[in-house]
């Protein structure tokens, strides 16, 4: 230890308060190192005269020094009320700013006063700024699961005591800092919140028009609960704005839970996110992703929802690709009606659009189709996870559901429809097999329409050989009819055996289908049908 040290160690140590008044003189040294062991000195001596001279010469004090005092005592903050009850109001500004600065949370319940009690001017200005800064800090902490009680307890309880005398003092910075600090679950805030209370309504108010962050963020949190109060979601509903909505985002994140789910199902797409399509496009790429995932939980149109998912998946990172898959997984079937207009519009690689005139308009018809297309293509030739995924949204067109339908469309609808089919369901052939041998008649005309819409009478036609010879007479015609479109050896000779009956339906059908076979075209040319 050298003199200079030696020297300030015996100014510290010292009974003497004589040497106040020669460590103070040291706070405005220009050598750094003398007003650091000033510091040093003034903050071992631990008097509410020493502390009270390090508060008066706080602005001559370089950060690092200013950290020295952070781990002072109780007498410290005995001397920050000494320099609040001074009539300097310059000193006041800076004890309010030291409160800041070192975190001094013992000290709120003082800033807190300072608000309601002190007249307009500089320093009620300043601790309204501090107490509502302390307040978000410890606010947000908490609502990220690192809460600190012993710090935010005393804090909550200052600004609920401040809030009930708000009719007093109409500080409505307090109460939105009461707002900020405080979680659902806090018994401050629930008993000020309850129905019967006189502060419920003045919460609402700044839940309905406050953009302070905190208080969104409070306000958007209440979707994670589960018993979420009614006239809080309305207000989610309700509230509009872009602050909001970031609040709101942030909330429901890409990876929503089941309360978040179930809140949002019941709230619908909030005012805040119904956005216009550039609207949409000029919002960040995780935004967009969260904004779909809510679309397919709280969205009516479906379809829509799923466009904006399959277009975002490609470039989407992990996190946001198994967000969007997660709003997928849970997607119900797609509406029957859109997708069955969507799927007779829809056409292979290749082939010409087919003319709308003879089915549903729309402003959704073009849009259906498109994500139709883009389902076909990604089960086709992608991911087979993510068509294992989308192969139940289309439900409708699988083989149980389109079967029935076949015989309302003429017959080149019925091959793209079938065609579809073919697509999206791995057990059409199951099914098919499973209804030609159905008992009733009805179920095996059904089959022997899905077989010649798929242009599978060749792997069938073992199955349409037996109906034509062994079934009821309109399933054998069917099934005659159906064998015109196969091409192989057996189907011919159950053709050629069926023209060997007695002039009848059956035989009728099977001399047309044989002309068929060698003629393709022949039922075009003539109006006939074998469907």
């Amino acid at each position: 230890m050298n003199g200079l040290e030696l020297t300030f160690d015996i100014l510290a140590t010292t009974p003497n308060e004589a040497s106040l008044s020669l460590l103070a003189p040291a706070l405005t040294s220009a050598d750094l190192s003398v007003r650091g062991l000033a510091v040093d000195a003034l903050c071992n001596r631990d008097s509410v005269e020493a502390n009270f001279r390090l508060i008066q010469n706080w602005e001559n004090l370089v950060p690092d020094q200013r950290q020295r005092i952070k781990n002072v005592g109780p007498r410290f903050c005995d001397a920050l009320h000494i320099a609040f009850a001074d009539n300097d109001k310059a000193l006041s500004l800076i004890a309010i700013r030291i409160i800041e600065a070192l975190q001094i949370h013992s000290m709120f319940p003082t800033l807190v006063g300072l608000v309601e009690t002190e007249p307009d001017g500089p320093s009620r200005n300043l601790a309204t700024l501090v107490v509502m800064r302390m307040a978000s800090t410890q606010g947000k902490a908490a609502r990220s699961d690192h809460d600190r009680p012993a710090v935010r307890g005393p804090m909550i309880r200052s600004l609920a005591e401040a809030t009930r005398r708000y009719p007093s003092h109409k500080q409505q910075t307090l109460v939105d800092a009461f707002l900020v600090a405080s979680k659902w679950t806090d018994s401050e805030f629930s008993s000020q919140f309850a129905k019967n209370s006189h502060q419920r309504q003045l919460l609402l108010d700044r839940f309905q028009n406050s953009d302070e962050r905190g208080i969104c963020e409070l306000l958007c949190s209440a979707l994670q609960r589960s018993r979420a109060n009614i006239d809080v979601l309305d207000l989610i509903r309700s509230r509009s704005g872009e602050n909001f909505r970031e609040s709101l985002l942030s909330a429901i994140s890409p990876h929503p839970g089941p309360n978040c789910i179930r809140n949002l199902v019941a709230i619908g797409i909030p005012s805040c996110c119904q956005l216009t399509p550039l609207q949409t496009q000029r919002q960040s790429f995780r935004t967009r992703c969260i904004l779909a995932i809510m679309q397919g939980i709280a969205g009516t149109d479906h379809v829509a929802a799923l466009e904006r998912i399959l277009a975002l998946l490609p470039p989407a990172s992990e996190s946001l690709k198994s967000g969007l898959l997660a709003a997928l997984h849970r997607f119900p079937p797609l509406d029957p009606d859109r997708l069955l207009q969507a799927a007779i519009q829809w056409r292979p690689p290749g082939e010409a659009a087919v003319p709308v005139s003879d089915f549903r308009r729309g402003s959704s018809l073009e849009q259906d189709v498109a994500v139709l297309t883009r389902i076909l293509t990604i089960i086709q030739n992608r991911d087979p996870q993510l068509a294992e995924m989308l192969r139940p949204l289309l439900k409708p067109l699988h083989a149980t559901e389109l079967l029935p339908q076949l015989g309302r469309y003429r017959p080149s609808v019925r091959r793209r429809l079938g065609k579809v089919m073919s697509i999206v369901d791995l057990d059409f052939v199951h099914v098919i097999e499973g209804q030609m041998r159905h008992p009733v008649m009805l179920k095996r005309l059904e089959a022997i329409g899905g077989v010649v819409a798929l242009g599978l009478a060749d792997e069938f036609s073992r199955s349409l050989v037996h109906i034509a010879h062994n079934d009821h007479v309109e399933a054998q015609i069917r099934a005659a009819r159906a064998l015109g479109t196969a091409s192989n050896i057996e189907s011919l000779d159950a053709l050629l055996e069926l023209t060997m009956r007695p002039d009848s339906s059956i035989r009728d059908a099977a001399v047309l289908a044989l002309r068929k076979r060698t003629n393709p075209d022949l039922n075009l040319q003539t109006g006939d049908s074998i469907d």
